[in-house]
């Protein structure tokens, strides 16, 4: 299988770890419309949004979003349980 298929990664009974860093948004930024699809996906999710991700036809995240950066949002539950890592690419439906 490859990874570019992969929607989602939850991690079950574990707090999210505040160390993890993340890669830089590309230098230059991508052009198209991938690109503006990233770029609307970032800006409808900040920080601290209720939200509940479908991508496949199931819900692969409930919660509230802790990190959004280039290519990933983080969606946790209560006291930053169970994050869940999706990648902005295969969101296909956003519920806030």
């Amino acid at each position: 299988m490859s990874i570019c298929r992969i929607a989602s990664v939850r991690i079950t009974s574990a707090t999210y770890n505040k160390a993890i860093t993340y890669l830089p948004a590309p230098d230059p930024a991508p052009q198209g419309c991938g690109a503006d699809c990233q770029n609307a996906i970032r800006a409808y999710l900040p920080v601290g949004t209720k939200v509940d991700i479908n991508a496949g036809g199931q819900t692969v995240a409930q919660g509230t979003v802790k990190i959004n950066e280039y290519g990933v949002v983080v969606v946790v539950g209560p006291n930053d349980n169970d994050p869940t890592f999706v990648s902005t690419c295969k969101a296909e439906i956003l519920t806030k």
